[in-house]
């Protein structure tokens, strides 16, 4: 089976040198997506929420580069930085009519977005 890279620039591009996604057969592999405004590379949002809802137009625009979307989505891993925030994050995801039912697991981190912080990161 062949890989294919997936990238949109619809998506922000990755602060390492990976892609944006890849694809292996019926397998799809999205890399984590942080709270990033795709054409300026700036955090969107103060809260977990709005950061939350980002990223998932994040994940959201590169699932659509690969043909697919967030209905396809089984499994997703949430990095918070702060356990506190796990009560508003999958409010986000949960009634902002993307109607995901999938498993979860949560990872309390320090996570930096350069000299910024981010609430939340998405990986899925």
């Amino acid at each position: 089976m062949t890989r294919t890279v997936i990238t949109t620039d619809n998506a922000p591009a990755l602060v390492a040198p990976l892609s944006q996604g890849a694809r292996k057969g019926p397998i799809l592999q999205v890399s984590g997506q942080l709270p990033l405004a795709p054409d300026t590379g700036e955090i969107v949002g103060t809260t977990v929420a709005e950061q939350t809802t980002q990223a998932l137009r994040n994940v959201s625009a590169v699932l659509k580069a690969a043909d697919a979307d967030l209905e396809d989505v089984v499994m997703l891993r949430v990095y918070l930085t702060d356990p506190a925030h796990l009560g508003p994050m999958p409010l986000r995801y949960g009634s902002a009519g993307w109607g995901l039912v999938m498993r979860m697991a949560c990872v309390p981190v320090r996570v930096g977005c350069g000299q910024r912080r981010c609430s939340a990161r998405l990986s899925w």
